[in-house]
């Protein structure tokens, strides 16, 4: 009897466990909106890296567009796995924690653990029933944390997509000017007064600064890869910050404004930057090559000056993250 309750006590304190550090990476997930959780981070990372296997292995971008949405969705999955494996342990190390609703006979272990499934999802067809006050007392808090888990699972999952709407939204607009740091600055450079682009820097810092939140709150979102250039984050924003880089002095004393605006937009940058770290997008090895490199312009200087992170850095962060995204740095400068 002895070895019993030490084994029921084994199989309690495990369910419990378990049950609680599924509570605590959730918390950290869905509602502190800085960080992730141990189980999501090693989870989501590990999965990641196997749809950038997929990626590499078969030469399709496809792998890494379904990334995303597969891992969001595995995640909700492992969550409440975890729960129904948690909650099951509980029901098993007691004696009698479950019956038949017809003849009131004890449960076997596989329909103990088909009770503990259906009460998570509040769907109990009503052919197993708990046992006795306790176990129904036991068996309400299941349902509760069931229902929750799920709904807030539900709610965690719909601003990660609209977010991932927003970026691709932007990216979208920016690409408008060109498809590369090349083209952009031929296309800013055929208006000799430079008029929209204060405008357009006005709007584009406060969206990416959004987007940097978003990031973040989610760092999920670096999951969410594009299937088109256009629409590719990664891409226009490199390309973006390239072009600030290499504005003509002309523009400068054209629009007087892009001393502020520059900075602004330099700033929001790099704060997007900062949230490379929480998906473990390292530096690259080598400074990525450039379209023209004049340090001694006030657009250089003005970014030099700003930038939190030096120039060399925040280029070979950027080059990572365009890499870990399925391009090529050839895609931003528009030439070989």
């Amino acid at each position: 009897m002895m070895a019993i309750g030490f084994e029921n006590c084994v199989l309690t304190g495990a369910g419990i466990l378990i049950v609680i550090s599924v509570w605590l990476d959730f918390m950290t997930t869905a509602m502190t909106a800085s960080s992730t959780g141990i189980f999501c981070r090693f989870f989501s990372d590990g999965l990641h890296q196997f749809f950038k296997w997929g990626s590499k292995t078969f030469q399709s971008q496809t792998w890494r567009v379904v990334a995303g949405p597969c891992i969001t969705l595995a995640l909700i999955f492992l969550w409440f796995g975890l729960s129904w494996l948690g909650w099951s342990l509980i029901y098993l190390a007691g004696e009698v924690s479950v019956v038949s609703s017809s003849d009131r006979l004890p449960a076997h272990m596989f329909e103990t653990v088909y009770f503990v499934g259906f009460t998570l999802t509040t769907l109990g067809t009503g052919d197993f029933v708990p046992n006795g006050t306790l176990w129904e007392l036991i068996s309400v808090i299941t349902a509760f944390n069931g229902l929750v888990l799920v709904t807030l699972s539900i709610t965690y999952a719909i601003p990660v997509i609209q977010a991932t709407a927003a970026k691709r939204a932007l990216s979208n607009q920016f690409s408008v000017w060109g498809n590369n740091t090349k083209s952009v600055l031929e296309h800013m450079g055929s208006d000799r007064n430079y008029t929209s682009l204060p405008g357009y820097l006005k709007t584009i810092s406060t969206e990416i600064l959004l987007v940097a939140q978003n990031h973040l709150a989610y760092p999920i979102l670096h999951y969410f890869h594009s299937p088109t250039e256009k629409a590719s984050f990664a891409l226009q924003v490199s390309i973006l910050d390239e072009v600030l880089r290499n504005l003509p002095d002309e523009a400068f004393e054209k629009q007087a404004e892009l001393y502020v605006l520059v900075p602004n937009c330099t700033r929001a940058i790099t704060e997007f930057l900062t949230t490379l770290s929480s998906v473990h997008i390292k530096a690259a090895n080598t400074e990525p090559p450039a379209l023209r490199c004049d340090s001694a312009n006030v657009a250089y200087r003005l970014v030099e000056q700003h930038s939190a992170i030096s120039v060399t850095e925040r280029r070979k962060l950027l080059k990572a993250l365009v890499e870990e995204n399925g391009w090529t740095w050839q895609k931003v400068v528009g030439c070989r």
